[in-house]
């Protein structure tokens, strides 16, 4: 199975992106795990970002280490 971030439960699409831009380099990662320890807000990243840096822990790299399933 792909791990495509759209399919993840983390996902949050930009609509502004998509609709006004048409591209998906605004999408967001949500993780509750990158938040931020003073203000405790979750941190969102580009899942482009996300996808694309495999060799630091931090994030979830090409083979979609952090990827959860949506829950329907």
């Amino acid at each position: 199975m792909t791990k495509l971030c759209k399919d993840c439960k983390w996902y949050q699409r930009n609509w502004w992106g998509h609709n006004i831009m048409r591209t998906d380099s605004y999408d967001r990662c949500l993780r509750p795990n990158k938040s931020n320890y003073v203000s405790g807000k979750t941190e969102a990243e580009f899942c482009e970002a996300e996808r694309s840096y495999s060799s630091n822990d931090k994030y979830c790299g090409t083979e979609g280490r952090f990827w959860e399933i949506k829950d329907e």
